[in-house]
């Protein structure tokens, strides 16, 4: 996420695996947008209503208290306490399945904490989640009998159990929130919210996969805020200048980011004065930002770095010959030390544990 620390909320905590499994549609790698985009009227029930925004709210909240409860069962795994309870003392395996209580609780406070979807189109994700916790009850359940009685193939069946679990749970969550999965036009009109193919395919070339770019009018970025907002706590909100999708299928960009866009994909000369210029580094910066975590880097500080080093590729893959990328590319690094805290490393330089290319003695 730009602008904020990101979240992907994940159930698969003690799998130790996290992902998105909504489906997008194919991103046209072409570059070219093939004219504009066609107004739509987007559906009415296409953004939140009021009662699910809230229920969105519900679930955020107990899928951060799920993960505080699987981060305990992780520190007691890592600890000598489980080492004994795995030798088979009584007191250490009676610590072990209290510690596995909330996991093995997760149906009951689903139910006390989250309630039933309100909608209709909320209730895959509701089915999905309480899937994932009746797999997370039965794999707990085999992990304690698999510790009481020394068994490893119990342990295995535990282990697929709760795999099963976090894909289901991670795949629920790739359904939410739904404003920002609905079907949009493709095509360059700034005026509307819309895929453009173009920023898709720049995106692609740092993700190293399929990406959708998705641009969003300015009324529609305030409705997708609301919901980002509810279903991430926060950490999505009105600052922010783009996030990427659970599991990484789309990325989402706010309308002053899209028009920075582009006036770089224009093939214009950039402009001289350093604001200006600056505008447009930004641009493109969040751009390769946010496919860095579309490729799977959680870490703010690693995706900006790695942003940073794409930064005139992806100038180039948008349309600026390699003059104006390479200066874009100098522009924002000579801002890098005036970058929120969250965002920079001192690993981030010319051989540094963040350089993408050692064999390179030039840095970005």
């Amino acid at each position: 996420m730009r602008g904020t620390l990101p979240t992907v909320l994940c159930l698969a905590l003690l799998a130790g695996g996290c992902g998105g499994g909504s489906d997008g549609p194919p991103v046209d790698q072409s570059g070219a947008a093939g004219g504009h985009a066609v107004a739509v009227r987007v559906r009415a029930q296409a953004w939140a209503t009021k009662a699910e925004v809230a229920w969105l709210g519900r679930v955020a909240a107990w899928n951060a208290a799920f993960a505080e409860a699987g981060g305990a069962v992780g520190r007691f795994e890592s600890g000598p306490r489980f080492d004994s309870a795995l030798r088979g003392d009584a007191s250490s395996l009676a610590a072990y399945a209290t510690v596995l209580a909330p996991i093995r609780r997760c149906a009951a406070t689903y139910r006390a904490r989250v309630g039933t979807a309100p909608t209709a189109r909320l209730r895959e994700a509701e089915e999905r989640y309480r899937s994932s916790c009746a797999s997370y009850r039965a794999g707990v359940e085999l992990m304690l009998r698999a510790v009481r009685e020394q068994d490893d193939g119990l342990a295995e069946r535990a282990r697929e159990e709760i795999e099963d679990a976090g894909k289901a749970a991670s795949v629920a969550a790739g359904t939410l929130p739904p404003g920002e999965k609905q079907p949009l036009p493709r095509g360059r009109d700034g005026r509307l919210s819309r895929i453009d193919p173009r920023f898709g395919g720049a995106a692609a070339r740092v993700a190293g996969k399929p990406v959708e770019a998705r641009c969003w009018s300015a009324g529609d970025w305030r409705r997708l805020m609301v919901e980002e907002r509810a279903y991430t706590r926060g950490k999505v909100n009105a600052t922010v200048l783009g996030f990427a999708s659970a599991g990484g299928e789309r990325i989402n960009l706010a309308p002053g980011i899209c028009r920075g866009l582009a006036r770089v994909a224009s093939g214009r000369t950039l402009p001289d004065a350093a604001q200006p210029a600056f505008a447009l580094a930004l641009a493109v910066a969040t751009l390769a930002h946010e496919s860095t975590h579309a490729a799977g880097v959680a870490d703010e500080a690693e995706a900006e770095c790695s942003g940073i080093q794409w930064l005139a590729r992806a100038a180039r893959a948008l349309g600026a010959d390699d003059a104006d990328a390479e200066r874009l590319g100098r522009v924002y690094w000579a801002r890098y030390d005036q970058l929120p805290a969250v965002y920079r490393s001192p690993e981030c330089r010319d051989g540094g544990d963040l350089d993408l290319d050692l064999d390179s003695s030039g840095f970005p």
